[in-house]
């Protein structure tokens, strides 16, 4: 029942006109127009029904109930009274029918009748997002802290906690509960505002009970006054609150989808289900469905804290690509069963008729291995499908696969019947109930009879016991014999151990020094590194609980390339270049501390491990290598001497101090090696450093992922390079 649709250039598309659940408001109108780039950041419905659009950089699209463009709010940033360029990604409309604007260019209000912007100031960092509740006043989630409009007093106070000082970092998200409660998510935790009370109080965090994560992205109030919470370990269901402390049910990781966020943008339907733009979960059912294109959800990336769900029960959610329009009382997930079919059949490597599989099989002797290639024929999203087959006979369980390996192996089995069951599943993980089946019969060998193996057993111990006779006399005769020998042989045989021991020592020494430079080497890196990392990790998580910034407890990589070492080899030969590397090891014992780890990373390249160091530091301790290497002449023989420079990539593991454990080193590594082949790109002779910036959340594949996490100012640059030529060495000449 689905419609395919190939043209020039679009590849094929797929439309299935069975799915009413899903609209996807895509751009439209002329270029330069506020819907061109589609790319809405933050979702509002006003009292009127119309539809408020915050976009990338285009301003405000307004919207009728039907999604038809009705007017716009455009950047004008000359003017004094326009709006300020960049991303709004905060919207909200007060009681008194005022729509509030929120992002880049800082806080505005705007009112529906003139038609005028009013610019308010709230702390130092962006508008993440806002609330409205009921009295009038608003709330402002921002990049510095948490603040309050007054209604009555026409002014913005920042919120404080219960020691006094104020609220900063990171506010994700916040939520009203029927108590007239305000739940705050920050970087560091949930914090809540009673009703009445001035100053936030932050809950304590339970390892058993509590978040998996301290990092909050998503909060909703349901329909039953529950709390919900999303964090990078997926969401989280309030089951207890004493007013200091709140237990809760790891929802994601009870139904196998933890390790990531459930969405952040949480909204309920009319029948109780919690959605976002990744996910749908049932309370009711325990059924969880992941939303993908296959579904119709097709906006790109889905950006946090842009939803709203609309008075008609509509569930809308922003994306890079357009706006996502949920109906939930329409959406059905895939029920379709794909039929399962044997793609190809193999004896010993070598293709054979499937309609054997029918037939069922049979292995003759000197037929060892057999294996059966299979695809369930869902090609709305067939990576998504689930297979699972068994060797009734030999496995005792079914065993799991996936689209990526739709292949059942067996070698080597012994005379008999088996009997091979396979069955998958669709899109949605539902298993298709018609399983296919093949009878299997291995044939014995002649030599794999009964009769003969029984006549073997009996001859094999008869000459077990004529060999063990025969042995015991020999072993008798000679036992005198070796006694008097035995105590000659001790005695050189101890001696020999002293040596041996002597010489190992020295064997394990080489095999981890660089025997030209006397560094170590990667070998002895291996070997020692993941101590030191499981130290740092400790003490950094030690401070966080405490509350504490960690200090001197950072491991700071570098990675050292000598400027154009080829030309020293290539113009003076090899014994020059030998040289080179002899004193650049010299000048970085000056630099680094005997503690920390020299390491001779390969040809001209050195990796040193800083330990038990502060991050603050590393770029003192790179600007001593470089100057240690670019004001002292190497000198090569025949009184001849060569002005070298070097190029350094550094980072601090860990990569993100408020989540010690969320990168590898070896991730860190690649880290500085992305930094110092800017750093070369960048001109040479200097130093170029990677870091995070404070409650950023940045996850794997950094190496492919570093544009956008510059752009989106997660990562921050340091250099003594021109920035502009490091970020283009970055690959992303835009991110500053």
């Amino acid at each position: 029942g689905l419609i395919w649709a190939g043209g020039y250039g679009g590849g094929v598309q797929r439309h299935n006109t069975g799915n009413t659940a899903f609209r996807v408001r895509g751009p439209e109108g002329p270029v330069g127009g506020v819907l061109q780039d589609a790319n809405f950041r933050a979702v509002l419905e006003l009292a009127d029904g119309r539809l408020w659009l915050g976009t990338q950089e285009n301003g405000v699209a307004i919207l009728d109930a039907d999604l038809h463009l009705l007017d716009a709010i455009r950047p004008q940033p000359e003017r004094a009274d326009g709006l300020g360029a960049g991303r709004v990604t905060g919207l909200a409309q007060t009681r008194d029918g005022r729509v509030w604007l929120g992002g880049d260019a800082g806080l505005y209000r705007y009112d529906l009748t003139t038609g005028r912007l009013r610019a308010y100031r709230a702390g130092q960092g962006r508008a993440r997002r806002l609330l409205a509740d009921p009295n009038g006043d608003l709330w402002i989630a921002t990049e510095d802290g948490l603040f309050r409009h007054s209604y009555r007093a026409d002014r913005i106070e920042r919120l404080s906690a219960e020691n006094g000082d104020p609220v900063s970092g990171d506010i994700n998200a916040l939520a009203l509960d029927s108590a007239g409660r305000l739940w705050v998510g920050t970087e560091n935790g949930l914090a809540v505002l009673e009703a009445g009370a001035t100053h936030l109080r932050r809950l304590r965090n339970d390892s058993g009970t509590g978040l998996r994560h301290a990092l909050v992205l998503g909060l909703l109030i349901d329909s039953k006054d529950q709390l919900w919470v999303d964090t990078p370990e997926g969401l989280h269901r309030m089951t207890a609150f004493d007013g200091a402390q709140a237990e809760f049910d790891a929802v994601s990781l009870r139904l196998g989808i933890a390790g990531r966020p459930f969405g952040a943008n949480l909204l309920e339907d009319d029948n109780g289900r919690i959605w976002t733009h990744l996910f749908v979960f049932d309370p009711a059912s325990g059924e969880v469905h992941e939303l993908t294109q296959a579904d119709g959800v097709d906006i790109g990336t889905g950006w946090f804290r842009a939803y709203q769900r609309s008075r008609d029960g509509r569930l809308l959610f922003g994306g890079s690509r357009g706006l996502l329009v949920v109906d939930p009382a329409r959406f059905r997930p895939s029920n379709y069963a794909p039929p399962l079919v044997v793609t190809e059949l193999k004896v010993d490597g070598e293709s054979v008729a499937p309609g054997l599989f029918e037939q069922g099989l049979s292995l003759h002797p000197g037929q060892r291995s057999f294996s059966v290639e299979f695809s369930a024929l869902d090609f709305s999203a067939p990576e998504r499908c689930l297979y699972q087959y068994r060797l009734q006979g030999y496995d005792s369980r079914w065993n799991d696969t996936d689209a990526n390996f739709r292949v059942a192996a067996y070698s080597n089995l012994a005379p008999g019947q088996y009997r091979l069951e396979i069955r998958g599943s669709n899109r949605s993980g539902e298993w298709n109930p018609q399983a296919l089946a093949l009878d299997i019969r291995v044939l014995p060998a002649w030599w794999q009879h009964w009769l003969f193996r029984s006549a073997m057993v009996v001859l094999a111990s008869l000459m077990v016991w004529l060999l063990v006779h025969l042995r015991t006399r020999y072993l008798h005769q000679r036992r005198q014999l070796l006694e008097v020998k035995v105590a000659a042989r001790t005695a050189e045989l101890e001696a020999v151990s002293q040596a041996l021991q002597e010489k190992s020592l020295a064997l394990e020494e080489a095999s981890v020094t660089d025997p030209l430079t006397g560094l170590r080497n990667r070998r002895f890196l291996s070997q020692h590194i993941d101590t030191d990392i499981a130290l740092s990790i400790r003490q950094h998580e030690a401070q966080l609980r405490l509350g504490h910034a960690a200090v001197g407890c950072d491991l700071i990589f570098f990675m050292i390339d000598i400027d154009h070492f080829k030309q020293v080899n290539d113009l003076h030969g090899h014994s020059a270049g030998d040289a080179v590397l002899v004193q650049m090891t010299e000048r970085l014992r000056l630099v680094f501390r005997d503690s920390d780890y020299l390491i001779r990373w390969g040809g001209e390249e050195f990796l040193i491990v800083a330990r038990a160091t502060d991050r603050s530091y590393a770029t003192i301790l790179a600007e001593r290598a470089r100057r240690q290497v670019a004001e002292h002449a190497f000198v090569i023989g025949d009184g001849l001497t060569l002005a070298k420079t070097c190029s350094i990539g550094f980072a601090g593991f860990p990569l993100q101090p408020e989540h010690p454990r969320a990168l590898a080193w070896g991730d860190v590594v690649d880290v500085v090696d992305l930094a110092l082949y800017a750093a070369k790109r960048a001109g040479r002779d200097g130093w170029v450093g990677l870091q995070t910036t404070p409650g950023s959340a940045i996850g794997g594949e950094i190496k492919r992922r570093l544009p956008t996490l510059l752009r989106e100012d997660r990562i921050r640059v340091l250099s003594s390079l021109p920035i502009d030529s490091v970020l283009a060495g970055l690959g992303d000449p835009d991110a500053g």
